[in-house]
């Protein structure tokens, strides 16, 4: 099939006076997208760096704990040793 040409000229419009507003903030719509990329990256990073923060204390807390438990128990034994 060979294309035909089209059967009727296309004019071409082209506006030189100042961009409307949508214009304007559909142009800045990628840089918005980025922004709140970053934001949400800030966030996650601040989140995560708290929770292991939090898990390694808590992590220290309950081998301390331990550590008491064990302690008490082995002195409890020894006295009933006796």
């Amino acid at each position: 099939m060979t294309p035909a040409p089209s059967p009727s000229t296309l004019d071409v419009v082209v506006h030189s006076g100042p961009a409307d507003w949508w214009v304007i903030l559909a142009g800045l719509g990628p840089l918005a997208v980025l922004i709140a990329a970053l934001l949400a990256f800030y966030i996650n990073w601040r989140t995560l760096k708290q929770r292991t923060a939090a898990d390694a204390t808590a992590l220290e807390q309950k081998r301390e704990a331990d550590a008491h438990a064990l302690l008490q128990k082995t002195e409890a034994d020894s006295r009933a040793e006796w």
